[in-house]
């Protein structure tokens, strides 16, 4: 994973898990793929009436806005 996406959200000990078990080099998601899943959860849980915040209805603008605010997160959190 880049330093852009935070890193590995979940690293492996690969002391202790045989490396063909891991997917991807880091061994899975990326911390802005984590956080924005989380986000992603949290949009999710408006009313059909709401408009999200302006942001509308459409999955791609729910999808951008859940990745624009893993960004916001991980510079809160320096990138770590």
């Amino acid at each position: 994973m880049s330093k852009d996406d935070g890193g590995s959200a979940f690293p492996a000990n690969t002391s202790v898990v045989r490396k063909e078990y891991l997917s991807g080099p880091a061994g899975g998601l990326s911390k802005r793929e984590w956080y924005a899943g989380q986000a992603l959860v949290g949009l999710s849980t408006f009313t059909p009436d709401s408009d999200l915040g302006g942001i509308g209805r459409s999955a791609p603008a729910i999808a951008e806005t859940a990745f624009q605010l893993a960004a916001a997160m991980l510079r809160a959190g320096g990138g770590e």
